[in-house]
């Protein structure tokens, strides 16, 4: 399982959820990003080791070998899977890229601080109470 250091507000519920789609599938690579429907930040993607070995010895260039997943989602010998939310929030930003996202992030932290646990849809939820926990994508 893949997650990185930019998203810090992964919901264990979701990766659970991955994890538990790639194995009924049987599939080589699960993701949530193939198709968006949860904010950005919440990426979660779940690899076959195999696959995962095949796609670093198909892969000639240096940024698939960096990258480590776009060799495998743009082939076609894998066979992928989608974890998609039944409401779209892709337009939701809540990951670490700039000083914007820190900012934000802090405000995050400040809103839940007695409760470090909360789940994404919390933060949702949130939003309708704390207009400035609204981070949508720029344009």
């Amino acid at each position: 399982m893949r997650i990185t250091g930019d998203c810090p507000i992964i919901d264990p519920k979701i990766i659970d959820n991955c994890i538990k789609l790639h194995f009924k599938n049987k599939s080589d690579y699960t993701t949530n990003t193939l198709k968006l429907s949860f904010p950005d930040g919440l990426d979660v993607e779940v690899i076959n080791i195999n696959s995962l070995i095949k796609s670093q010895i198909n892969s000639k260039n240096q940024f698939n070998i960096e990258h480590v997943t776009p060799y495998i989602r743009k082939s076609k010998i894998f066979k992928k899977q989608n974890f998609k939310n039944s409401v779209n929030y892709s337009n939701r930003r809540w990951t670490l890229d700039n000083h914007d996202d820190f900012i934000f992030l802090k405000k995050v932290v400040k809103y839940f601080s007695s409760n470090i646990y909360f789940s994404w849809k919390e933060l949702i939820n949130a939003e309708k109470y704390e207009k400035s926990l609204v981070n949508k994508k720029k344009r």
